[in-house]
């Protein structure tokens, strides 16, 4: 390890994962301190917060395969994939209806062939992204992880297809699914077979999308998301977005996927500000 004492900084190379513990004494001329400085190196450590880009503000009901590749593409050709920012995320609107072998969320005819895009996107060396809710409707109005029925059937909820400003736009345009009387968690829990299709699909992120965010189906969608499924490690970053702080979780911090620790939110004191660098240290929403 050597000292820069022009600039402060640190710099090295550790050849073993584990945590390095070494003490340092600083001295100037209003005295002198003593500390010690601990590296911890290994895999469950990230050095940034997920940073990248994700489709809402962009493309919102619009988003579609070409313009996720059109993206991903640009991260690399403008730089900024080199600097961290290496994920690429769908946000809602990209739902269709379930199906499948594992009865899961199908993608609408703007993601003509998932598998191929993350494939690509893959190749880039960046990390492809999705996203969902625990609702059976989401906050776009599309379909949700829970289902009214164990057919994964929302007919019961939906609005008419001649009144869907998309067509598989269920509940409408928000707040469609709150009218609907969508926008909670439904009897049938379906993420289970949802992220099976995801590790297979080859993402790498999933935006849980509710509010409020409670702890028990915060942990359950944690559990779906770690198992291997058909031989698929579904090794997500996962992060629940809206309002987790303390006071309205009876005091208690949501887990997330545990590599950046920090507390996730809606507000602006704890999730990234789109094109806010000083924001970059705070975790949330990659909107």
């Amino acid at each position: 390890m050597k000292l820069d004492r022009e600039t402060g900084l640190i710099t090295g190379k550790i050849s073993r994962p584990g945590t390095y513990a070494f003490p340092v004494q600083i001295s100037n001329s209003h005295g002198k301190a003593n500390g010690t400085i601990t590296v911890r190196i290994g895999q469950e450590m990230c050095l940034t917060p997920p940073m990248g880009w994700s489709s809402w503000y962009s493309y919102s009901g619009g988003v579609s395969q070409e313009n996720i590749l059109k993206t991903a593409r640009l991260l690399i050709t403008s730089g900024l994939a080199q600097y961290g920012y290496r994920y690429v995320n769908i946000d809602d609107c990209w739902q269709g209806a379930r199906g499948g072998k594992y009865r899961a969320i199908q993608p609408n005819k703007r993601f003509p062939d998932m598998k191929s895009m993350c494939r690509e996107i893959h190749s880039l060396g960046l990390k492809a992204g999705i996203y969902s809710t625990p609702w059976m409707g989401t906050y776009a109005g599309y379909m949700g992880g829970t289902s009214p029925n164990p057919q994964g059937d929302y007919s019961s909820l939906a609005l008419p297809e001649s009144k869907r400003p998309q067509p598989d736009q269920l509940f409408g345009s928000c707040p469609g699914s709150q009218r609907l009387g969508a926008a909670k968690t439904g009897p049938v829990w379906m993420i289970t077979q949802d992220a099976r299709q995801w590790a297979e699909w080859g993402f790498d992120y999933v935006k849980m999308d509710w509010y409020l965010i409670d702890v028990p189906s915060t942990e359950r969608i944690a559990a779906d998301l770690k198992k291997k499924r058909q031989g698929h490690c579904a090794d997500f970053q996962f992060h629940p977005v809206r309002d987790c702080r303390p006071h309205q979780q009876n005091g208690q911090r949501l887990a997330h996927d545990g590599r950046y620790r920090r507390p996730l939110g809606q507000f602006e004191e704890d999730r990234f500000l789109p094109g806010e660098m000083a924001a970059l240290c705070r975790t949330g929403a990659l909107e």
